[in-house]
């Protein structure tokens, strides 16, 4: 099992190193070449432009997938960790 947990732990990190990366890349790329330019309301009347917003939603919806991604996996390990433990008041005694 610590196998496991290393491995799902490895796979954490590497998606948030890519969300970083690429959130960080993708913004002074952006900033460089002066490239979509988004304007950020801050105050229901007050707004500014800013560089590096498709970045984030790219960023933020990579890490959401890993968050969904280690529910699935724990739900999945729990399950399996269920199934193979016995209870005593099952109505059916398996040899």
């Amino acid at each position: 099992m610590r196998k496991e947990i290393r491995n799902l732990l490895l796979l954490n990190f590497f998606l948030l190193a890519l969300a970083v990366g690429i959130y960080a890349v993708g913004f002074e790329y952006d900033k460089a070449n002066k490239l979509h330019p988004e304007s950020y309301q801050f105050a229901s009347d007050a707004s500014i432009t800013v560089y590096g917003k498709r970045w984030e939603r790219i960023a933020i919806t990579l890490l959401l997938f890993g968050v969904m991604l280690d529910v699935v996996v724990g739900m999945i390990w729990y399950r399996r960790k269920q199934s193979e433990s016995k209870n005593s008041l099952d109505l059916i005694k398996e040899k």
